[in-house]
């Protein structure tokens, strides 16, 4: 759901939309500490809030002639929910039981694959009988598409998502946990360099750094009760 959530967003809102809202997975974990028996303390508390009152001022935003969509927004935050157990899991297998990261990695995107191909055919009409390669089930492995898709699956998959998995061995997490948090300006950068048709509104501005301080509050405090543990 998150891979599907987040890449059904980018076709329904901006870019930098939908980069902040997906971001937003440590304000999300706030809210399930206390059915995990973690203890949400006031450095998280002022992190959501900073976080969701900059997500009310992005979605200003929303009908203002531009490419921002309430629905769009909120198929990215979904994007940014469901990673949220991909994380706490992965921290159980990889941190505390040591699984070897691509035997965690490889049935990960395996079931996303299988789970996405049947919501393609249920939601999109795909199918493996069709002519044209965007509505085929399998259309990927059209030679046209084939370079792109591999480029994805090496690129931001395998040095992306399993690589930052691969290098909290030897960084601190909080580095790459902030560095992550940093995806929407990077993103936005990039975006405008390979089209030069990034348009952000001023609430989007203020609204979107608010969120990512408040995710980067969230964050530290994590790291903070991480360290007090260790002390202990």
């Amino acid at each position: 759901m998150h891979f599907g959530s987040w890449v059904w967003s980018l076709d329904n809102t901006s870019l930098v939309h939908s980069l902040l809202f997906v971001n937003t997975h440590p304000l999300v974990v706030v809210a399930l500490m206390p059915i995990v028996g973690e203890t949400v303390r006031r450095g998280h508390l002022s992190g959501v809030f900073l976080g969701f009152l900059g997500a009310a001022i992005a979605l200003m935003d929303v009908g203002d002639g531009g490419q921002v969509t309430m629905v769009g927004d909120f198929a990215a935050f979904l994007g940014a929910a469901t990673v949220v157990g991909y994380i706490m899991i992965g921290r159980e297998l990889r941190s505390r039981r040591g699984m070897p990261i691509f035997v965690y990695a490889f049935p990960v995107t395996l079931g996303a694959g299988l789970w996405l191909s049947a919501a393609t055919v249920l939601f999109e009409g795909s199918s493996l009988h069709s002519i044209t390669p965007e509505d085929a089930l399998l259309g990927w492995a059209d030679p046209f598409w084939l370079v792109w898709v591999a480029y994805l699956s090496i690129g931001p998959g395998l040095c992306g998502h399993t690589g930052v998995n691969t290098v909290l061995r030897w960084m601190p997490p909080i580095v790459v946990s902030i560095a992550l948090l940093l995806e929407p300006v990077f993103g936005a950068i990039i975006g405008w360099i390979w089209t030069s048709d990034v348009l952000i509104g001023l609430p989007t501005v203020i609204g979107g750094l608010m969120m990512i301080s408040g995710a980067i509050l969230v964050t530290l405090q994590e790291r903070g009760n991480f360290d007090d543990e260790s002390v202990s």
